[in-house]
Parts: C-alpha cells; structure tokens; sequence
C-alpha cells in the first residue's frame, strides 16, 4: 500500500532566498504578495520582511498560473 512520506515545512526567510529559490526578481515576489501569494509581509518601508513557505508558495504559482491561462489573460509575474 502507499503511503506517502511527510517532510518538515521549508520556510524561505528574506526576500532574497524567495528571489533566488524561485529564480525571479524583487519586483516580482512584490507583485506575487499584492496578488495574494502565501507570502508573509511584515513592517513596511527599508524594514520591510519577507517570508513563505516554499511548498505553499509553489502551489500558489501552479493555480494562479492556471487561472491566468484559462482565462486569456496576461498575468505579471
């Protein structure tokens, strides 16, 4: 019988380990976050902190990317 295998949560801590693992800009995990991406935002201004687990992250990617093609629309990543 299968069973599937648990692994503990990664969590992605800076901006930059977001940017870096997802291979994308600054600009764009922004945009992902005022998309509504599982990405946790806290302070605002030059103190400003990021921070998603990457699992949730990538699902969110999968579904709004699907949503944007089944749909015809242009999507800003």
């Amino acid at each position: 019988m299968f069973q599937p295998t648990a692994c503990a949560p990664r969590i992605l801590r800076t901006l930059d380990e977001i940017c870096e693992t997802f291979g994308v800009g600054r600009k764009t995990v922004r945009a992902w976050a005022r998309r509504g991406a599982p990405i946790a935002v806290e302070g605002h201004g030059a103190r400003t902190r990021y921070s998603a687990e990457i699992n949730d992250l990538q699902r969110w990617r999968v579904h709004a990317s699907a949503r944007c093609d089944a749909f015809s629309m242009p999507c800003a990543e």
